[in-house]
C-alpha cells in the first residue's frame, strides 16, 4: 500500500470535517486560523486518493532553549487502515519536519493504558521521558 504524506493548508478546509468525522469526532468548526500560522501543522495521509489518517501539532519557540520543539498533539488513523503502517508513516514525516525545522526534539503525551499509541511511538523511535507524569487542565470554557 503506497501512502502519501501532505501537510493541510487552508485549501484542505472542506475536507478537514470528514477527517475528524472519521475519527469519531463530533461535529467540528474548522478554524482557518490554524492554517495561517506556519507553526501549527497538519499532516494528512492519503492511499491514492483516499485520506486514511491524519496528525496535527505546533512548533514550539522555549524562552530558555535555542532550538524549538515539535509537539504531536493528535493522531488518528481511520479503523479500516490500523496496522498498515499509516500511523508510522504520519509520526516518521512530522520528525522529519523537526529536523527540517531545526527542532531539539518531538514530544507527545500519552496514557500508559493506551498500548496502541505507545507501540507506535516506541517503535518510530520515540522514548519513555518520565515514568510519573501527570497532566493538570483548567478549563476556561
Amino acid at each position: 500500500m503506497v501512502i502519501t504524506i501532505t501537510r493541510g493548508t487552508i485549501h484542505d478546509y472542506d475536507i478537514i470535517p470528514i477527517l475528524f468525522d472519521q475519527a469519531g469526532e463530533d461535529s467540528i468548526e474548522v478554524n482557518k486560523q490554524f492554517f495561517l500560522n506556519e507553526n501549527n501543522i497538519m499532516l494528512i495521509a492519503w492511499k491514492e486518493c483516499v485520506p486514511c489518517g491524519f496528525l496535527y501539532g505546533y512548533l514550539l519557540e522555549s524562552v530558555h532553549r535555542r532550538m524549538p520543539q515539535l509537539f504531536l498533539y493528535s493522531i488518528d488513523v481511520f479503523a479500516e487502515h490500523q496496522n498498515k503502517g499509516v500511523g508510522s508513516r504520519l509520526v516518521e514525516s512530522f520528525i522529519n519536519l523537526a529536523k527540517e525545522k531545526n527542532c531539539s526534539e518531538v514530544f507527545v503525551i500519552t496514557n500508559d493504558h493506551n498500548v496502541i499509541a505507545k507501540k507506535l511511538y516506541e517503535g518510530t523511535g520515540g522514548q519513555r521521558d518520565m515514568l510519573d507524569e501527570i497532566m493538570y487542565i483548567y478549563p476556561l470554557v
